[in-house]
């Protein structure tokens, strides 16, 4: 069997192009030519300020594994305390809240 290629519309949800489902012809207007416009890459803020900060985490020195895995078994002994006056100071002179 031959399937002419150039007519399908007569099959259940097959229409040519620049006519609609009922068979009439779609005007396109000036501003639209039946060309797609060009694929477009957006990136977000996000994106832009995590590029950003990549040098900067480059340059931080290396974590020390040992001395995290020793504060986590104190924390989860209960033998991790936080002097609440040299928190204060140090938030204070890194700026991180307002004195």
């Amino acid at each position: 069997m031959k399937i002419d290629r150039r007519d399908l519309s007569g099959l259940p949800g097959v229409q040519r192009p620049g006519f609609s489902r009922s068979g009439r012809e779609v005007r396109r207007s000036a501003g639209s030519p039946g060309v797609q416009p060009p694929d477009q890459l957006s990136i977000s803020d996000r994106s832009v300020q995590v590029s950003e900060l990549k040098p900067a985490l480059a340059v931080l020195p290396p974590v020390r594994a040992e001395v995290i895995a020793r504060l986590k078994e104190q924390i989860a002994r209960g033998e991790y305390r936080v002097d609440p006056h040299q928190l204060a100071e140090r938030l204070l002179r890194l700026g991180v809240i307002d004195g």
